[in-house]
């Protein structure tokens, strides 16, 4: 008995292995072109996103750069606009400031000499007894409004300062008014370029002052200050000081201290 194919045994189920072959080999085309069509489409999705990141990067940037300088243009502008406010305001008040100093009254002792008379220094029975007799023992000091508008409630304070002779005052006096608050005159008025004479009677003490100094035995100062209030309703103080020359003329006998004269720092 010849061997049986073994083909001829399986009828035609002899081609059955290639046929699952060939559809084993579709199968792993199909899912090769699957994958590499995968794998391309997401590259291209890949690439698509990371343009559009890059554009949206940029667009980020873009927007950034420009809020910051349309910030910075507007704190520029409001930093401009505070810096002309104040500088106006500035402008201003230096304006009215200039205005007020040009303005006000400005009252102080005038380059006139201050006149001495003390007829008691010489003989002491002409020591004042009499009211009519004041005149033979007085200084008198000439006051000035050298502004351009009135002054009010003007009032002259006079002190005397003794020291040993030939010496000047401290540079840091104070001007203090006497125990009896300084010989000082009724308040009055002085209108522009306005002058008045402000007499101080002298009494025995102050007489013996000068006795002293005219013997060189002391140094003896005549100051005091001018309180008065201006038409902007500002009080204002103005020091003056002398200091007696007895061996003098009789127009030089009280120079100006080196220091102590003019407005008073306001505090």
């Amino acid at each position: 008995m010849a061997d049986s194919d073994p083909k001829t045994e399986n009828g035609s189920g002899g081609d059955k292995p290639a046929a699952e072959h060939r559809e084993i080999a579709v199968a792993i085309e199909t899912l090769r072109e699957n994958y590499q069509s995968t794998q391309r489409n997401r590259a291209d999705h890949d690439a698509k996103t990371l343009l559009w990141a890059r554009v949206a990067g940029i667009g980020v940037s873009i927007y950034t750069l420009l809020t910051l300088v349309i910030v910075a243009a507007s704190t520029y502008s409001a930093t401009q606009a505070k810096i002309s406010a104040d500088a106006a305001r500035l402008s201003a008040a230096t304006a009215q400031d200039t205005e007020k100093r040009q303005l006000r009254a400005y009252v102080g002792v005038n380059s006139e000499p201050i006149v001495l008379r003390c007829d008691a220094c010489d003989d002491a029975s002409k020591l004042i007894v009499q009211q009519e007799c004041r005149d033979e023992n007085s200084i008198v000091v000439e006051m000035q409004n050298f502004g351009q508008t009135p002054a009010y409630d003007t009032t002259v304070y006079i002190n005397w300062q003794i020291n040993q002779y030939g010496t000047e005052l401290a540079d840091d006096f104070a001007y203090p008014d006497t125990v009896t608050k300084g010989l000082q005159t009724s308040k009055f008025a002085m209108y522009p370029g306005q002058k008045r004479p402000t007499i101080h009677i002298l009494d025995a003490q102050t007489v013996g002052l000068i006795r002293r100094a005219r013997n060189h035995e002391i140094s003896i100062f005549y100051y005091g200050h001018i309180d008065y209030r201006d038409v902007f309703d500002e009080q204002s103080v103005v020091n003056y000081c002398f200091r007696y020359a007895p061996d003098a003329g009789p127009k030089n006998h009280f120079p100006l201290c080196p220091e102590h004269n003019g407005p008073r720092p306001k505090r």
